[in-house]
């Protein structure tokens, strides 16, 4: 039985602002590169990982506006 750390499974329940920031940011980061809106991504998570979600989005626009890509 594979046993997934809480903080990946949901990471409304991690362990520290950086942590639960991380978790967030490449989740806002994967949105953005994929197009997804941000709309609900906090829904149901901490203020951490919000604000590691939007930073990571801001970063992910940003990057592929500055490529052309859309």
């Amino acid at each position: 039985l594979l046993v997934t750390p809480q903080a990946f499974a949901d990471p409304k329940h991690c362990y520290s602002y950086s942590e639960c920031y991380n978790i967030g940011y490449g989740h806002g980061y994967t949105d953005g590169q994929n197009g997804y809106s941000p709309v609900d991504a906090c829904h149901d998570h901490s203020q951490e990982y919000c604000d590691g979600y939007h930073q990571g989005y801001r970063d992910a626009i940003s990057y592929n506006g500055n490529n052309g890509i859309n």
